[in-house]
């Protein structure tokens, strides 16, 4: 995985298989995400510069940004946030040769 070589993880993942089962349907909307969900949720990298939310935190922080972003609502997901608090999304209406 490309991201593995640019970032160290600095904070053991929290995920468990029967977490991440739940986001399988996702992958057919971003190729890599179930893979790179399944490796990396809930953990910590560069110190803290991105973290991946805890699978059972994802659903929740995808709603509060569409509750402040209608406009996004029902095309993004939400998995992670950097160190100033900005959500990292995978927005599925922004795709380019099928990714």
């Amino acid at each position: 995985m490309l991201f593995d070589n640019h970032f160290q993880r600095d904070a053991e993942p929290a995920a468990t298989k029967q977490d991440v089962g739940a986001l399988a349907a996702l992958e057919s909307g971003a190729n890599g995400l179930a893979e790179f969900l399944a490796v990396h949720a809930g953990g910590s990298f560069g110190v803290g510069l991105y973290r991946v939310h805890p699978v059972a935190e994802m659903q929740r922080w995808t709603e509060i940004v569409g509750e402040a972003f209608p406009d996004f609502r029902q095309r993004i997901f939400c998995f992670g946030f950097d160190w100033l608090g900005r959500m990292l999304a995978v927005d599925f209406a922004r795709k380019v040769d099928g990714q």
